[in-house]
């Protein structure tokens, strides 16, 4: 739906910034108000799983606001600051897949990284030190670098989602249209499954008990159930851009943008899902199975082989934001900036 863009080349590889300027909104909308209007007035138990889809997606759009929109020709310095986190997200990946490619393993019954640093983020980030699970992170982590080496769409997330934890979302890999609405189905009739789970409860606990039990289902196997079919659904490929909410390079470093890349990077490329974040310190409590698949736990990984060190989200916050980038980030590059006809 963003309007613009603007063409970064270094002559082997494209990436592509897309965006909004705010006079643009009102011309993007006003044509789809029918349509959204016509939706509204439907009742849901009278229309289809796509019908349903494109009001979300118009009452997605219709959520836009103006300031929220981050225009690139106006703001150079956020274009300056996305294409050094892009470029930090890319070496990352290189490093990574080399870290993990050339590690030794010693030990007689569980072989263990020997270099510090590989067996520290292993620890850390994907919850073990064994040489059977390196197979699994080095599938996904080529399958992101050989991804990030290509053309790529990164596409301003405009504030249209909102975080898990309050605020905007740093990024999504949003599926396309028919595998969206295929998901959502899907996560319905895993709503209603739990939610039979819970009223099955009442019949065999009461009181302290049946809260802890509904709890438990509720908030802590519910999420993971939903993940994992997020998982699923990305292993099809039925994916759109990666999204990054342009507006945070005002407040966070490079590196912090970075890491947002790659988490988004491993979703799209990867099949990654959100079983955790390091933020929240939810990583630490992953099985290592799911941990194996956590996007988080990639992104951390990579920008901790990268910078040398086991990188935590208080280090990355600590760091001046990415509008500070240099202006020679783009020196020696074929720059084109685009708009769809019409705007």
């Amino acid at each position: 739906m963003l309007t613009r863009w603007v063409n970064i080349s270094d002559g082997h590889q494209r990436v592509r910034f897309k965006y909004m300027k705010q006079k643009d909104l009102k011309r993007f909308l006003q044509p789809l108000e029918p349509r959204r209007d016509e939706l509204r007035e439907m009742d849901s138990s009278d229309m289809t799983e796509p019908e349903k889809y494109e009001r979300y997606k118009l009452n997605k759009q219709f959520g836009l606001k103006e300031e929220n929109l981050t225009n690139l020709i106006a703001n150079k310095a956020i274009m300056v600051g996305l294409y050094a986190a892009f470029k930090r997200a890319r070496l990352a990946a290189d490093r990574a897949v080399g870290a993990f490619e050339h590690a030794n393993f010693s030990g007689v019954f569980s072989k263990t990284a020997s270099d510090p640093l590989v067996k520290s983020v292993m620890k850390t980030y994907f919850r073990t030190t064994s040489q059977e699970h390196v197979t699994a992170i080095l599938a996904i982590l080529k399958k992101t670098r050989t991804g990030l080496h290509g053309d790529i769409v990164i596409a301003d997330c405009a504030g249209r989602e909102m975080g898990p934890y309050g605020g905007l979302a740093e990024g999504i890999v949003p599926l396309k249209g028919q595998a969206m609405v295929a998901m959502n189905a899907d996560l319905k009739k895993l709503d209603q499954a739990f939610d039979n789970r819970v009223a099955a409860l009442s019949s065999k606990y009461s009181g302290k008990k049946y809260q802890e039990k509904v709890q438990e289902l509720r908030y802590g196997e519910k999420p993971v159930a939903e993940a994992m079919l997020m998982h699923e659904y990305l292993e099809q490929g039925e994916t759109g851009s990666i999204h990054v909410e342009f507006s945070y390079c005002t407040s966070k470093s490079v590196d912090a943008i970075a890491r947002i890349i790659f988490h988004e990077a491993t979703h799209k490329f990867g099949a990654t899902a959100d079983f955790g974040y390091a933020s929240s310190d939810t990583i630490s409590k992953l099985k290592v199975e799911l941990a194996l698949l956590n996007a988080d736990s990639y992104a951390f990984a990579a920008l901790s082989l990268l910078r040398g060190g086991l990188t935590t989200p208080q280090m990355l916050d600590s760091e001046p934001p990415a509008i500070g980038a240099k202006e020679n980030e783009l020196s020696g590059l074929e720059i084109a900036w685009r708009k769809k006809r019409g705007y």
